[in-house]
């Protein structure tokens, strides 16, 4: 654990300084203060970018589908749609990548099975050990079960 603030960032002037004498050197011919400016210049502009997280595309279940060949019923097709979208919700809130909330084989392990409640969900869960860290979907599992439970409800599917 860091005790200063500065303790993590203390290691940027060595880099800068490696940096730049690597930079001074790739410079050959040309004049060195010219080349690391214009370095500088471009490492501004791109700076300037924003990242936008990728948005779920509606149909993007169907590419997820496919990967796994195996049929699936409409209540199926439509969790995974559904999860496709819970995901993307849950890695908003947490500020975390899509695949780190669920991977793709858990989330379609997910709308191929249609866990209607904690226990099978955690049931499900163990049939994916590479993917041991199921951290965020343990935490908002709650959610989870209530909207696969939803979906059911709202279509007057049976199991």
């Amino acid at each position: 654990m860091l005790k200063y603030a500065w303790e993590d960032t203390h290691y940027l002037l060595f880099i800068f300084d490696c940096m730049k004498v690597d930079l001074l050197k790739a410079a050959k011919d040309q004049n060195p203060a010219t080349f690391l400016k214009s370095v500088w210049n471009r490492s501004w502009q791109i700076s300037l970018g924003v990242y936008e997280k990728p948005k779920v595309k509606d149909m993007e279940y169907f590419r997820i589908m496919t990967w796994n060949s195996t049929a699936m019923d409409e209540l199926q097709l439509k969790l995974l749609n559904k999860l496709m979208f819970w995901r993307d919700y849950i890695g908003w809130i947490e500020d975390e990548s899509t695949k780190f909330v669920m991977n793709n084989d858990v989330m379609f392990g997910i709308a191929k099975q249609v866990p209607t409640s904690l226990i099978e969900l955690e049931e499900l869960l163990k049939w994916y050990p590479k993917h041991h860290k199921h951290n965020l979907i343990e935490k908002h599992c709650d959610h989870l079960i209530e909207m696969v439970n939803q979906v059911i409800k709202d279509n007057d599917f049976e199991i």
